[in-house]
């Protein structure tokens, strides 16, 4: 992943001059999700690189 994000998306970058890519790992995705208020239910990889993520909204405390 080290490889794709700074070497392989930065080429990719200045050669179609467009594009905002970073691949996530496990840790990163959870992240995001705890600061969107998302609760992960299910986190798997599949075939390399792609992902499959569940996410639900927390419930509010009453």
């Amino acid at each position: 992943m080290w490889l794709i994000n700074h070497i392989a998306l930065p080429i990719a970058r200045t050669v179609f001059h467009k594009g905002d890519v970073h691949c996530y790992n496990r840790a990163e995705i959870a992240a995001l999700c705890q600061q969107s208020g998302l609760v992960m239910e299910r986190f798997e990889i599949r075939k390399g690189f792609r992902m499959h993520c569940v996410c639900r909204k927390q419930e509010k405390d009453s």
